[in-house]
């Protein structure tokens, strides 16, 4: 008999399989911060072709054989020995980087997503 006393409480309980919530409206609030850094690199490099050659006022060149002014027998003397003169020669090699230019960017981004829900019953 004492077992069967609690066996019956439970069965007599009522048993929802509904139950009935204690609210009745409500609401609810949901912010989402994102941010976003992407860090790029750019190189852009340039190479030149083979370059001789040279400017000059009251000079002239002469050379032995037909290499011209890059010939190691090149020979550069002023026109008129008493006047002013100027020379400049350029060489470059086939191939030589000329200019490299690196650009480093970062760019970064920020999205807020702000929701609010609202229901009743």
């Amino acid at each position: 008999m004492k077992k069967f006393i609690p066996f019956l409480f439970f069965v007599t309980s009522p048993v929802f399989a509904n139950p009935i919530p204690t609210w009745s409206t409500g609401s609810s609030n949901r912010t989402e911060n994102t941010t976003q850094t992407i860090t790029r690199s750019i190189v852009t490099e340039k190479f030149g072709s083979a370059l001789n050659s040279w400017e000059a006022s009251n000079i002239e060149v002469t050379s032995a054989s037909s290499g011209g002014i890059t010939h190691s027998d090149a020979i550069f003397t002023p026109k008129t020995v008493t006047d002013d003169w100027s020379l400049q020669i350029t060489t470059r090699a086939a191939g030589a980087k000329i200019e490299e230019i690196t650009q480093n960017d970062s760019i970064t981004t920020t999205s807020v997503i702000t929701s609010l829900s609202v229901f009743s019953q």
